[in-house]
């Protein structure tokens, strides 16, 4: 009886693994992802952008298929900046083969983005398949803007701000440093640890500074109306 049952057991066993077998023989392998053929550009007439917390402008994005290249094209920021949105109408853009089309993009610096001049690239993908644009983006400081002096730099070290703003030093090393004009104008003394000084910037112009102790440590703050 054992025999049997055994033997019952093995022929169900073996008749699963036939029909196993049939359904891997049988079964259609998943296609390939497709990838896009040729390759796109991307090009702007504007790509510095000055702009207050809260300002958002509007600029063309011109993207031209190459290579017969036909695919739908996403855009986004290369690297994210806190505070600051970028979108692109339509998005995503369907680009038909041989063709060149200009979207609608708006960057948007929220009221709360931190003031500063950087560099921005701005991305479109299509698969693996993706292009860049470079440019700069000056965030513009207002009333009352704070340069944090950490690490051994100024941070940020390039600064555009507003005629009438008044810049704080605030000092987080261990050891003191200065805030001193490279002409001159100003200079404000040993500032200690944990310790700050500030001043207004009532003239139009562009003032270089450095620290007097740490001579490397550079920064550049442009005043505008």
């Amino acid at each position: 009886m054992n025999k049997l049952v055994l033997m019952g057991v093995l022929g169900i066993v073996i008749a699963a693994e036939i029909g196993l077998l049939f359904v891997l023989m049988t079964q259609r392998p998943t296609p390939p992802l497709s990838v896009p053929v040729g390759d796109f550009a991307i090009t702007s007439a504007e790509k510095n952008f000055v702009l207050l917390p809260g300002d958002s402008k509007s600029f063309k994005i011109k993207i031209q298929s190459v290579g017969g290249f036909s695919s739908d094209v996403t855009f986004k920021l290369y690297t994210p900046i806190p505070g600051v949105q970028f979108k692109v109408e339509p998005s995503p853009l369907k680009m038909p083969k041989d063709s060149e089309i200009t979207v609608d993009a708006t960057l948007t610096v929220l009221k709360d983005a931190k003031p500063g001049n950087r560099n921005i690239t701005f991305m479109a993908v299509a698969g693996p398949i993706f292009q860049t644009l470079d440019g700069t983006l000056n965030i513009v400081g207002t009333d009352r803007v704070i340069i944090q002096v950490r690490f051994f730099d100024f941070g940020p070290r390039d600064l555009t701000i507003k005629k009438g703003t008044t810049i704080t030093w605030v000092n987080q090393d261990d050891v003191a440093h200065t805030s001193t004009s490279d002409k001159g104008i100003w200079d404000s003394g040993d500032i200690a640890p944990q310790r700050s000084w500030s001043r207004i910037f009532s003239e139009v112009g562009t003032y270089a500074y450095h620290c007097t102790p740490h001579p490397y440590m550079l920064g550049k703050i442009t005043v505008i109306d």
